[in-house]
C-alpha cells in the first residue's frame, strides 16, 4: 500500500555534479533573459533545461523537489506563450526560487534531512505569481513512509481479511460517520470509528498494509480531541477511508499514499496529542518534514497587529508626502513597508503576507515622487486594505486574497504604463464596493483630489509651453485614475466633465495641436470645478453641482465627446456607493451558486452512505434543503 521506494542519497551525491551543470545553465540562461526580458531564446533553453532536470529528479524520488520545479517550470511556461506579462515581480521570485532550490539540494547531498517543505516560502511566491490565492504545504509534504511499525501493531491478532467481516465493518463506519457529520454526539462517533478502524486493522495481514489503518486510527483521535488548526478539514478524507475500506473488502488495495500522506500531514499538525498520536508521530519522524511552527506566545498575535497597526498609521501618512512630490518620504516609505512585511512573517500563511509583500515590492518601484503618483490611489487603496486585515485578522476570507490580488495588477500595469483596460477598471470597482464605504470613500476623494492637483499644474505648464506635449501622457494617466474613482463613487456628473477633459488631453498629447484660448481656459475651468466638487465631498459636505453643469456647458463646444452612463445616488449632496442591478444579480448569483455547490459537495461526500444505510423516515422529520428563490 505504500511506496517502497524511497529517495537515497548516496545516489544524489553520485548524480550532484550533473545537478549542479543543470542548475548552472538554467541560472544564467534565466539571469540573460530577466536582464532586459527581450532574450526569449534564453528563456526557452532555460525551460528546456529545467525539464531535463526535473525528469532527473523523479529518477531519485525526491518528490517534494519535483512538485516545486514542476511549478517553476509552469510560470516559465507562462512566460513563453505570454511574454508581455514579465515584470520585475517576475524577476525577484524566479531569483528566489533557483536560490531556493540550489540551496536545498546543496544541503540535501550535505547530510540535510529530505524535507521539501522548507522550499514553501518560495513555492508560494511562485503560485501567487500566476495568480493563485492559496498554496497548500501538503503539495510538498513527502515524508518517508517505509518505517517500521510498533510490535503492537505488526504482531496484533490477525483475525482474516473476509470480504463478509470487512463489509459489516465499512457499514458500521458509515454509521459512526453519518452520526458525526450531524453532530449528534460527534466524540462517541469517532470513538466508535477508531474502534471500528482497529478492527479493520486486525483484517490486514502483518505487513506494511496495517499502516493505513493505524494511521487513520491516529487522525480520528487527533479529530476527538479537536487538535486540528481551523484551516484544515478531515471531512473528505473521512470519506476516502470508507472508500479505502470498500476497495479492500473487494480484493483491491487501491491507491493509499496520496490519503496516507495527508492523514500524518493532519497529525503532524495536530496541536493535541493522545498516545497513538504521539508514537505515530515519532514512528514517521513527523517533526523533519514539517517546518517549525513559529513560537509565538499567547497574546504575541495581538502585539504584533498593534505593532503593524501603528506602523501602518506613519506608512500611510509617508504615502501621502511621498505622492505631493517629497523625495525623502519616498525612501522613508519603502522602510516602513519592509518592517510591515517582517511584522507579517510570524503570522499565519495565507493571511497577511502575500499583501504585505506586494506593498513593499511597489514601494521599491515608487523611489520617486512621480514614480509614487503613477500607483497613488491603488497603492492608497493597498493601504487601506492592509488596515482592514489587520482590523479583521480573525476572520479573513478568500475575498481578501483576491482583493489583494486586484491591486497587484493594477499596480504591475500602471508601473509598466499600460493603458486603463475595462476589466481592470472593472476590478476595481468591485474591489472598493467590497469595503467599507466610508473609509474608502474619504481616502478616495483626497487621491482623486491629489491626482487633479498634478493634472491642473501639467497642463498650465502645457499650456504655457507647448513643448512639454511629452509631459501629457502622464497625465492621461492620473486622468485613468480620477476616472475609476469616479466611477466607483458613481459620481456622474462629474465623470461626464471629466470625458471631454480626457478626450481634449489626448488630442493634445497624440497630434501637434495647439491649444487656443478658449479650450484652455474651458479646460482649466473643468479641472477646477472638479476639485471643488470633490474638496466639499472629501469634508463630507454638500456639493453644489452648479459648478459641474457650467464647465461641462464650456467643454461640450470644444469637441464632440461620448458621455459614460453611470447610477448614482446623493444623499444630502454626499454620494453613496450604489451596485448597479446588473452587479446585485451577478453578486446574489455568485451566493446562490456557492450555496448550491456546498450542498453538492456534501451530497457527493455522503450519498454513499444514505444508499448503504438509509436513516429511517420515523426516527426524526424530513429534513429539506431549501434554495434560495
Amino acid at each position: 500500500m505504500t511506496d517502497s521506494i524511497q529517495f537515497d542519497r548516496n545516489v544524489l551525491v553520485g548524480v550532484k555534479p550533473e545537478l549542479d551543470n543543470a542548475l548552472g545553465v538554467i541560472g544564467a540562461r534565466l539571469d540573460q533573459y530577466l536582464d532586459a526580458f527581450a532574450d526569449p531564446a534564453a528563456l526557452q533553453t532555460a525551460r528546456s533545461e529545467l525539464q531535463r532536470l526535473l525528469e532527473r529528479l523523479k529518477t531519485l524520488h525526491l518528490d517534494g523537489v519535483v512538485v516545486f520545479c514542476s511549478e517553476l517550470q509552469t510560470v516559465l511556461g507562462e512566460l513563453v506563450s505570454h511574454p508581455d506579462i514579465a515584470s520585475a515581480l517576475h524577476r525577484d521570485v524566479l531569483h528566489h526560487a533557483m536560490l531556493g532550490l540550489t540551496s536545498y539540494l546543496d544541503a540535501l547531498a550535505d547530510g540535510a534531512d529530505n524535507a521539501a517543505l522548507q522550499l514553501f516560502n518560495q513555492y508560494q511566491e511562485l503560485q501567487q505569481l500566476r495568480g493563485l490565492e492559496m498554496s497548500f504545504e501538503l503539495d510538498l509534504f513527502y515524508p518517508v513512509l517505509a518505517v517500521t511499525l510498533p510490535q503492537q501493531v505488526l504482531y496484533s491478532q490477525f483475525e482474516g481479511d473476509s470480504s463478509p467481516r470487512l463489509k459489516a465493518l465499512r457499514s458500521q463506519y458509515q454509521q459512526g460517520l453519518l452520526h458525526w457529520l450531524r453532530q449528534d454526539d460527534a466524540p462517541a462517533a469517532l470513538q466508535s470509528m477508531r474502534q471500528i478502524l482497529d478492527g479493520v486493522m486486525h483484517c490486514m495481514t502483518q505487513d506494511g498494509s496495517r499502516a493505513f489503518w493505524w494511521v487513520a486510527g491516529g487522525l480520528l483521535d487527533c479529530l476527538r480531541l479537536d487538535g486540528l488548526p481551523a484551516e484544515l478539514n478531515a471531512r473528505k478524507l473521512l470519506g476516502r477511508i470508507d472508500q479505502q475500506i470498500r476497495a479492500v473488502a473487494e480484493g483491491n488495495a487501491g491507491e493509499a499514499q496520496p490519503a496516507l500522506n495527508e492523514m500524518l500531514y493532519m497529525i503532524g499538525r495536530s496541536h493535541s496529542v493522545s498516545d497513538l498520536v504521539a508514537e505515530i508521530k515519532h514512528t514517521y519522524a513527523l517533526d523533519i518534514y514539517l517546518p517549525k511552527l513559529a513560537a509565538v506566545p499567547p497574546g504575541a498575535v495581538s502585539q504584533i497587529l498593534g505593532t503593524m497597526r501603528d506602523l501602518l498609521h506613519v506608512t500611510e501618512e509617508c504615502w501621502e508626502h511621498a505622492v505631493r512630490g517629497n523625495m525623502a518620504a519616498c525612501n522613508k516609505f519603502s522602510g516602513y513597508t519592509a518592517q510591515l512585511a517582517a511584522q507579517s512573517k510570524d503570522l499565519d500563511r495565507n493571511t497577511l503576507q502575500y499583501l504585505t509583500w506586494q506593498i513593499e515590492t511597489f514601494s521599491k518601484q515608487a523611489n520617486r515622487p512621480e514614480h509614487a503618483r503613477l500607483i497613488a490611489m491603488d497603492m492608497a487603496m493597498a493601504l487601506l486594505l492592509l488596515g482592514s486585515g489587520i482590523r479583521h485578522y480573525d476572520n479573513l476570507g478568500s475575498n481578501f486574497q483576491e482583493q489583494a490580488r486586484i491591486l497587484s495588477g493594477r499596480m504591475q500595469a500602471a508601473m509598466q504604463r499600460q493603458p486603463e483596460e475595462k476589466q481592470r477598471l472593472n476590478d476595481l470597482v468591485h474591489l472598493y464596493c467590497q469595503m467599507g464605504q466610508d473609509d474608502v470613500l474619504t481616502h478616495l476623494f483626497n487621491e482623486m483630489l491629489a491626482n487633479l492637483h498634478y493634472v491642473e499644474q501639467g497642463l498650465s505648464a502645457f499650456f504655457s509651453d507647448a513643448g512639454k506635449r511629452g509631459e501629457l501622457s502622464g497625465l492621461l494617466l492620473l486622468l485613468a485614475q480620477i476616472q475609476g474613482g469616479l466611477r466607483i463613487a458613481s459620481l456622474e456628473q462629474a465623470e461626464q466633465v471629466l470625458a471631454p477633459v480626457q478626450n481634449n488631453v489626448r488630442r493634445f498629447a497624440q497630434s501637434d495641436a495647439v491649444p487656443d484660448t478658449q479650450e484652455s481656459h474651458a479646460l482649466t475651468r473643468a479641472v477646477s470645478a472638479l476639485k471643488n466638487y470633490l474638496q466639499h465631498l472629501a469634508r463630507r459636505q454638500a456639493a453644489d453641482a452648479a459648478l459641474l453643469q457650467t464647465a461641462l456647458g464650456e467643454l461640450s463646444g470644444l469637441r464632440q465627446f461620448s458621455a459614460p452612463a453611470a447610477a448614482v445616488t446623493e444623499v444630502s449632496g454626499v454620494p453613496t456607493i450604489t451596485q448597479r442591478a446588473a452587479g446585485e444579480d451577478q453578486e446574489l448569483l455568485e451566493v446562490f451558486l456557492e450555496e448550491a455547490q456546498e450542498v453538492l459537495r456534501s451530497v457527493h461526500d455522503n450519498l454513499e452512505i444514505y444508499q448503504m444505510k438509509p436513516c429511517p423516515m420515523t426516527s426524526e422529520p424530513e429534513r429539506r434543503v431549501v434554495f434560495p428563490p
